[in-house]
Formats: structure tokens, sequence, C-alpha cells
């Protein structure tokens, strides 16, 4: 059993057993399995109240994208070209 690092918020000893970290990497930052779960957890809960939102962009609304027309109102084709 070799000690890896120290969870970067709890500051536990963490080690690498067998050939496995007893712990999880993420973004650079090593943490133990339990403060891990916490952070996940508040994630998880913050991008889920984004989602239900929607996003700002959009307005809530998807937009109708219009046919084209030519000067005697006719649709033209998705080339240019004039279907008539």
């Amino acid at each position: 059993m070799d000690m890896v690092g120290n969870c970067c918020i709890c500051h536990t000893a963490i080690y690498c057993k067998g050939g496995f970290l007893d712990g999880v990497v993420e973004r650079h930052s090593l943490y133990c399995h339990s403060c891990y779960e916490s952070v996940d957890d508040t994630r998880e809960r913050e991008s889920g109240s984004e989602s239900a939102g929607g996003s700002a962009d959009s307005g809530g609304a998807a937009r109708a994208v219009s046919p084209l027309r030519n000067r005697s109102g006719h649709k033209n084709s998705a080339d240019g070209s004039d279907p008539t």
C-alpha cells in the first residue's frame, strides 16, 4: 500500500491499494470517496436546476425557419433555383 496524497477537502491520506487508487482524481484534484460523493451530489443538483429552467439564449421558445420566397411569392428550392 503506497500513499498517493491527501484529499483536497478533508486532507485524509489516500492510498494505492493493490494497484488501484482508493480515491478519485478529477480536474487535477485528489478526493477521498466521501468528499467526492458530496461534491458530485452538489454538481448534480446545480446542473439539474440549470437544465430545468432552459437556456438563456433560446428564450424558452424554438424559432421556426421560414421558407425562402422569390419576388412572386413562390417558395424557392434549397439550392436557390425556382421550382416552377
